[in-house]
């Protein structure tokens, strides 16, 4: 159902961007409108086509009532505006409502906000024995090996440990291994190594794919 809503919307945008540049008077308009799928795929629409001259009004749509305005509105100005505040990004993320905070996980993630990084190792820096945020926590390793940035391992040890004292949920260390794939091979060549030593299967298996790839990625760097 969310592809077919996502592919309904492209359908839509590229019929409206036909149309040239009056779109951008068109679609600032609706911004005004009060229903929120009009507001969130106006502001999309406007992304889209690169317009910052309503900036302000997607500044203000961030702190819209509605969840997916917000989102949407933060997406835009991530993407346009080199002057956002990252606070309205870190607010969301620690929000007390699981599912604000979740979204907003899988937005760093799906849409590469490099931003995102440093609020989401801060998620996962406390213990979380009682696993009251797991599925969370989960989401936010996931998020940071989309990101890729080989910055983050140096702060993810313990989620790679495999021996001895972890106090880590299995869980979150499967994720870990398994969200090395979208780190570069040098940066997790090490942690891919002791994963194929991890007791569980899943790690194990995850790795050996990965090990396979970075020796292709290892040699083909040695030959070039």
């Amino acid at each position: 159902a969310a592809e077919q809503d996502r592919m309904r919307r492209r359908r839509i945008f590229d019929t409206l961007i036909s149309l040239g540049p009056s779109i951008v008077d068109h679609a600032t308009l609706l911004l005004q409108d009060s229903r929120w799928f009009v507001l969130r795929n106006m502001t999309a629409l406007l992304r889209v086509v690169g317009d910052r001259t309503t900036l302000p009004q997607v500044r203000r749509l961030a702190q819209h009532a509605d969840l997916r305005v917000r989102l949407e509105a933060i997406k835009s100005l991530f993407h346009l505006d080199a002057g956002v505040p990252r606070t309205l990004l870190d607010e969301l993320i620690a929000s007390a409502d699981p599912k604000e905070a979740e979204a907003a996980v899988d937005l760093v993630g799906n849409y590469g906000i490099a931003e995102g990084l440093e609020p989401l190792l801060a998620l996962l820096e406390p213990r979380d024995l009682r696993g009251r945020h797991r599925s969370l926590r989960v989401k936010a390793l996931r998020a940071l090996g989309e990101l890729g940035d080989p910055a983050a391992l140096d702060h993810l040890g313990r989620f790679f440990k495999i021996t001895g004292l972890t106090l880590v949920n299995p869980e979150e260390r499967r994720t870990a291994f398994e969200s090395l794939a979208g780190y570069p091979w040098e940066a997790r060549a090490p942690l891919v190594q002791r994963g194929l030593g991890a007791r569980d299967p899943k790690s194990r298996e995850a790795c050996q794919r990965l090990a396979h790839e970075d020796t292709g990625a290892r040699e083909q760097a040695e030959a070039s």
